[in-house]
């Protein structure tokens, strides 16, 4: 239900099942989630939340809310990014754009309407990234758009991102082989 209860209850449900899309889960949403672990002191503590029916009851309980911590600490921080690319889609009402950058799709919030671009066109986009929890750019929050410049080339990668954990096991393992 899009209520913002019945938000709160999905995006709860979609972090403690693996089978569930987690692709719009960010790092500040995670974060808040995570401090149902405060409330839950033992496995035999749950937290129940239902709405007269209008979603399928939540019953959340302590090894749940770790799983929801695991995955909060699995979660790249949001970081400063350049993206260049052709946009795709544009949502004025919406203050939206999606962004094609070799053929990886981007998207991008604005801070007012994008009047002045049109689909088809090159821009580059500067803001804050926020990732997924395997790394991969969930979407920028852009401070600033122009027309891409030919010195923007090396922005039309999207780099996925790594928390430190994730980089000393990844070079570690580069050390051993």
């Amino acid at each position: 239900n899009e209520t913002p209860l019945g938000l709160a209850v999905q995006s709860v449900q979609a972090s403690i099942d693996p089978k569930a899309d987690r692709t719009w889960l960010d790092k500040p949403l995670l974060d808040r989630m995570s401090l149902f672990k405060n409330l839950l002191r033992s496995p035999e503590d749950q937290i129940s939340i239902l709405n007269q029916g209008s979603f399928e009851p939540l019953n959340l309980t302590q090894n749940e809310a770790l799983h929801i911590v695991e995955l909060q600490q699995q979660t790249p921080k949001p970081r400063r990014v350049m993206v260049s690319g052709q946009i795709d889609v544009l949502a004025s009402k919406a203050q939206r754009i999606e962004l094609l950058a070799n053929g990886q799709r981007v998207k991008v919030l604005l801070e007012t309407a994008p009047t002045e671009w049109r689909i088809g066109e090159q821009i580059t986009v500067s803001g804050i990234g926020h990732y997924r929890a395997d790394g991969t750019l969930l979407r920028i929050d852009a401070d600033k758009v122009r027309e891409a410049r030919t010195s923007d080339r090396a922005f039309r990668h999207v780099a996925r991102a790594e928390t430190q954990r994730q980089q000393l096991d990844r070079q570690r393992r580069e050390k051993n082989q």
